[in-house]
């Protein structure tokens, strides 16, 4: 998954477009990751089991009914 594909997702729960402005690439940005969830599977046998975009809306209702706005 990229930003972008994250952003998107972003955008969906939200119903609005997000105003981006692309910036060149920062010290310490990484251009890959080779990050793995296997070992914490492995450890305790957890799986992530939810859909990050339905993730993102009950995250978002969560956060507007906190604090009364997004």
């Amino acid at each position: 998954m990229t930003v972008n594909d994250l952003l998107s997702l972003l955008e969906i729960a939200l119903g609005r477009m997000a105003v981006v402005d692309h910036k060149p690439m920062q010290s310490g940005d990484l251009k890959a990751t080779d990050a793995d969830i296997t070992r914490r599977i492995d450890y305790n046998g957890l799986r992530p089991c939810t859909n990050l975009g339905i993730g993102l809306k009950w995250f978002l209702n969560w956060y507007g009914e906190y604090y009364e706005s997004i």
